[in-house]
């Protein structure tokens, strides 16, 4: 979707009910508004400040497409949070609707093991799907921002959200050969001064 799917919206803020900040980050503000379907869904828009005009500037929306790409490529992953569409420096997710995961932990307490087993699978496998959305069998894309506020428990199941930070891997195949080269001949010289 596209630039409509924001304002398709209901950000009529003189009703409580339909539009609240339920987040903040480094930049943005996370709204939960109802979409125009009904279903909730949350709004991340960049806070205005005027001592930081620049954050509309063309640095702030090459992020927030970079974080779009990212989403629409891993959108067939269950470990990542769904986008449903952005515009500039706004975008629309699933709502999580159960907090994210360090608020969670830290307000919970211990946690039993077997859930914590659960959760490390969950964090494990959207970090691999967002390293490797191409199948290629190495990383094409590093997070730069991972933290325990980054998983969203969406529908009772935390998902991994919030590429903007992201930066694409690019590597040609000779590269890669040379670069393979190099790590053998160090294991190599590493296993002879074992040896001796």
């Amino acid at each position: 979707r596209n630039c409509n799917t924001i304002h398709e919206m209901s950000l009529d803020v003189g009703q409580e009910e339909n539009l609240k900040i339920v987040g903040k980050g480094g930049k943005r503000l996370v709204w939960k508004p109802l979409e125009f379907d009904g279903a909730v869904k949350a709004l991340k828009m960049f806070q205005y400040r005027p001592d930081r005009e620049d954050d509309f500037g063309p640095v702030s929306i090459e992020l927030q497409r970079r974080d779009a790409i990212i989403h629409e490529l891993t959108a067939s992953s269950p470990y990542t949070v769904n986008m449903f569409g952005y515009c500039s420096t706004s975008a629309v997710y699933d709502f999580g609707d159960g907090g994210h995961m360090q608020e969670n932990i830290l307000r919970d307490g211990p946690i039993p093991r077997d859930d914590l087993l659960r959760i490390a699978h969950r964090v494990a496998s959207s970090v691999a799907d967002v390293h490797n959305f191409d199948d290629s069998g190495r990383a094409t894309v590093v997070h730069s921002d991972i933290h325990g506020q980054q998983w969203m428990k969406v529908k009772g199941e935390y998902q991994l959200t919030d590429f903007n930070l992201a930066k694409f891997l690019k590597r040609s195949k000779k590269k890669i050969k040379k670069l393979k080269r190099k790590i053998k001949k160090k294991i190599i010289i590493y296993l002879i001064r074992l040896e001796t």
